[in-house]
């Protein structure tokens, strides 16, 4: 018997049928059951074909998370046109931008970018449809009413034409360290992603799942995970710690992702002592370095319940991962790592004798990687550099050490800022740490002149816990005995809060910003 084809058509049709009455979403009063979100994505698709769009147009979503959100993704699936997922974070600019790179025929937004769209619409000629989620609302000129639209089709999904290799999906990196680009994934990619995180990390059937991390970004490949298990995906618009710990009971939540600026957040919320989070399995946490001190903490507030992932969203998410089992207090060593490659995926290290010994540039494949950079004109190659510095463990473990950009050139020795923090985070009267370069008292800063090329001073930006009580020198003797002279930070600024990207990770650019 031949091996059926990976598609994401195939796939949504044959898991929503499976589930039937099960709740498949629950989003603050509404609930969507598998047949229920058969029967809408199904209306969706006809209606995406009902305007003419093919297999090579594009889709945009932009809303905070809500079902409509996942009922557009998988809508554009089963239609067989492209979609592109837009972080809700975004500024109207980097909005408009991404349209226009991704070339995006349709785009369907939530109540809160309705004047958002309406002034891009303006700009993009291209963009011929707008589709609006809005309750008793009187649209603009030129908008369709979301559930109109759906009230008007079959829930008879069309019949569509799609290869395995053919895009499915083009999603945008953050731009932290440049323009945004947008990464294709096949359908045959993500199908394959889809079982690679159920494997890696323990999405088990009939799981209820947190996600409160944008469905632009690492919640998106979870979503497609637990949809395939039949879980209940319990949807939050953005991280709230309170929101968070109220759903975890409420809902007797068993699994949930967390970048590390939003642990540390649960851990500190004053209400975490009063929740009960025993139904709690399974908590994956990655996306940015997590100091080992706040993953001790987490272990005794929650248990070994914690997995970490490393990829980034060229290669999604699952590939490395450290297990449960080696989530024990106390071994520093193996939770400096983000654990081994796992079955799905490759690691390799360009090894350069600036960074030290052993030390390179992280180089990642999968069998799950990007077809290429939209518009690039190329496949991006076998092997994807991810632009981490870091090394290979004699446990054979990667151990990822900081970003390039990050690294502070001191002299002629680099210091790894994600070293440094860690000791920092340690401090009792530290709630978070940011470590930056900045430019040496000694030496000003020549015009024009890239980081790497001046000599640098390491600064510590800390937010204190609340009534901490911390000064330079406080910090310096903290860390004297666990880091080099010359990793010892030369200055350190107090703020309330730390910046963050719209990914929920410590925005080092802007901090940096006033120095440089």
């Amino acid at each position: 018997m031949p091996r059926e084809p990976l598609r994401l058509d195939a796939y949504y049709r044959k898991l929503l049928a499976r589930f039937g009455e099960r709740p498949a979403i629950r989003y603050r009063d509404r609930e969507l059951s598998y047949r229920e979100l058969d029967e809408r994505t199904a209306k969706l698709a006809a209606a995406f074909r009902s305007m003419g769009l093919r297999n090579d147009r594009r889709v945009a979503v932009l809303m905070a998370n809500r079902p409509e959100f996942l009922v557009t993704e998988i809508a554009a699936a089963r239609a067989g046109v492209v979609c592109v997922p837009m972080n809700s974070q975004l500024d109207a600019e980097h909005v408009r931008r991404v349209l226009e790179d991704a070339d995006a025929s349709a785009l369907v937004v939530g109540p809160e970018f309705i004047d958002v769209a309406r002034e891009i619409q303006r700009e993009l000629f291209d963009l011929r449809y707008l589709i609006a989620v809005c309750e008793d609302c009187d649209l603009p000129v030129g908008f369709q009413s979301y559930e109109a639209l759906l009230e008007r089709e079959s829930p008879t999904p069309p019949s569509v034409a799609v290869d395995p290799g053919d895009v499915a999906s083009v999603f945008y990196t953050g731009g932290t360290t440049g323009p945004q680009k947008g990464v294709m994934h096949t359908h045959e990619s993500l199908v394959i992603n889809a079982a690679a995180h159920i494997h890696e990390l323990d999405v088990r059937r009939h799981e209820r799942v947190l996600l409160s991390t944008p469905l632009a970004h690492s919640a998106n490949f979870v979503a497609r995970a637990g949809l395939a298990q039949g879980a209940t995906l319990v949807l939050q618009p953005g991280f709230d710690a309170g929101r968070v710990l109220a759903a975890i009971e409420r809902e007797e939540i068993t699994w949930t992702f967390l970048v590390p600026t939003m642990l540390g957040r649960l851990l500190r919320d004053d209400r975490i002592g009063s929740t009960d989070v025993d139904s709690v399995d399974t908590v994956v946490y990655g996306a940015a370095p997590m100091p080992p001190a706040l993953v001790e903490e987490g272990i005794e507030r929650f248990g070994q319940v914690f997995v970490q992932v490393y990829g980034l969203i060229e290669a999604p998410d699952v590939v490395t991962t450290l297990h449960k089992h080696r989530h024990q207090p106390r071994q520093g060593a193996v939770l400096d790592t983000v654990g081994y490659p796992t079955g799905y995926a490759d690691v390799r290290i360009e090894e350069e004798p600036r960074w030290g010994e052993d030390v390179g540039e992280i180089h990642v494949r999968a069998a799950f990687g990007m077809a290429g950079y939209h518009g690039r004109g190329d496949d991006g190659g076998e092997w994807i550099p991810t632009g981490d510095l870091g090394r290979i463990d004699d446990e054979g473990r990667l151990v990822v050490l900081d970003r390039a950009q990050d690294v502070i050139h001191t002299g002629d020795r680099p210091v790894f800022s994600t070293r440094v923090e860690a000791v920092v985070q340690r401090h009792p009267s530290v709630r978070a740490v940011a470590v930056i370069g900045v430019p040496a008292a000694h030496e000003p800063t020549p015009v024009r002149a890239h980081r790497a090329e001046v000599d640098q001073a390491v600064k510590a930006v800390v937010a204190t816990v609340e009534g901490g009580q911390l000064a330079l020198e406080g910090v310096r003797e903290f860390c004297a005995d666990h880091l080099a002279d010359h990793e010892l930070p030369d200055s350190v600024d107090f703020v309330g809060e730390l910046p963050e990207t719209p990914y929920g990770k410590v925005d080092k650019r802007s901090l940096r910003q006033p120095y440089w």
